[in-house]
């Protein structure tokens, strides 16, 4: 199942930050990604198992096998739950929130290596698109940063 993340190389930094701030020890990363998995298998749950969405769910609860088998699966009871807005989610649907620039990733991170998200809700008009492709556009966001990133945080910026 997915990559072997201990081939992943984190900056010694980014290491003492991860184990500081996460509770990530390297040594213990694929075991934790092993048991989290087991547990969603345990259930029988239908959901991506790759080791690098995994790893998402234990960073986001601090390597907290409970909390993070807690938050995988309400993940999936949301995307169940609102398939308006999580079905055929796809960048090209959105393009207009993007192009109005209502959402976007800024392409520098900030002084601390957090990526940033900027919302700036003031450019929306309501009378041409719903808040569901305003939300729509915000999971596209968030979901790429955690697809293609390894940093551990992300920051969001209102500009109203």
């Amino acid at each position: 199942m997915g990559s072997n993340l201990n081939m992943i190389e984190l900056s010694p930094q980014t290491l003492e930050k991860a184990f500081l701030e996460l509770n990530e020890q390297p040594q213990q990363r694929q075991n934790a990604i092993t048991e989290l998995r087991h547990r969603i298998q345990l259930q029988s749950l239908q959901g991506c198992l790759a080791d690098e969405f995994l790893l998402r769910f234990l960073r986001a609860k601090k390597f907290n096998q409970d909390n993070a088998f807690r938050l995988y699966t309400n993940y999936y009871i949301l995307r169940l739950r609102y398939p308006d807005i999580f079905s055929d989610l796809r960048p090209s649907l959105v393009e207009h929130v993007f192009q109005s620039g209502v959402v976007c990733r800024l392409p520098q991170p900030d002084s601390e290596g957090r990526a940033l998200i900027y919302f700036r809700p003031g450019l929306w008009n309501p009378a041409e698109w719903s808040t569901n492709d305003i939300f729509r556009a915000n999971v596209l966001v968030i979901e790429e940063l955690l697809l293609v990133s390894l940093r551990y945080y992300y920051s969001l910026v209102f500009d109203i």
